[in-house]
C-alpha cells in the first residue's frame, strides 16, 4: 500500500495562519526524517516483499536471477532478495534525503535508475517505485504517533510562546 496518512485538525482561532503551518510543516518533517531514517532500510530486508505485499517474482525469474548470480561477482546477496541484483538501487534509495514538508503532507524525493521510476509496460511485471513507496500498517500507525507527538511539541511551545502575563 502506498503511504498514506490524513490527518485533521482544525486551526483555532487564538493561532496565526503562519503559527499554524509551521506546526504542521514541523510535524510532517519529523514523519519524513523517521521514514528516511527507519523505515527506508527496511525495504531490503529478506522478508520485505511478504510484510510489505509486493507483487511475487515468478519462479522463472528468480531461477535466471541466482544463475546469473553464479556466474557474476557484482550481484549480491545471491540473487535472493527482490530488489537487489548488483545493489545499485539498493545505493541509490539509501543515500540521505533531505524530506520536504508542506502543511498538509511531507515529499521525500528518492534519486534512482530510470527504469524503478517508470511503470511496467508488460502485465505481469512488478512496479519497483511503488514498491519503494509501501509502508506496513503498523509503520503508518508509528508514523501518526510521530505525527502527533511532534504537533503537541511544537503546540505546547506555541503556546508559551503566546501567553502574555501582567
Amino acid at each position: 500500500m502506498p503511504i498514506r496518512w490524513k490527518m485533521t485538525n482544525d486551526k483555532p482561532e487564538s493561532v496565526t495562519v503562519r503559527g499554524w503551518r509551521e506546526m504542521l510543516k514541523g510535524a510532517w518533517q519529523a514523519v519524513g526524517q523517521w521514514w528516511d531514517r527507519t523505515v527506508k532500510p527496511r525495504l531490503f530486508d529478506a522478508d520485505a516483499a511478504d510484510k510489505r505485499g509486493w507483487k511475487p517474482r515468478t519462479e522463472r525469474y528468480r531461477r535466471a536471477k541466482i544463475r546469473r548470480a553464479a556466474k557474476d561477482s557484482r550481484i549480491k546477496e545471491g540473487g535472493q532478495r527482490d530488489l537487489i541484483l548488483t545493489g545499485q538501487t539498493r545505493t541509490d534509495v539509501m543515500r540521505q534525503q533531505v524530506p520536504k514538508a508542506f502543511p498538509t503532507r511531507v515529499t521525500v524525493q528518492i534519486p534512482t535508475r530510470e527504469y524503478v521510476q517508470m511503470r511496467p509496460k508488460a502485465p505481469g511485471r512488478p512496479n519497483l517505485g511503488e514498491e519503494l513507496a509501501t509502508v506496513t500498517a503498523e509503520e503508518q500507525a508509528e508514523g501518526a504517533q510521530i505525527w502527533q507527538a511532534e504537533f503537541e511539541r511544537r503546540w505546547n511551545a506555541y503556546e508559551k510562546r503566546t501567553v502574555r502575563t501582567g
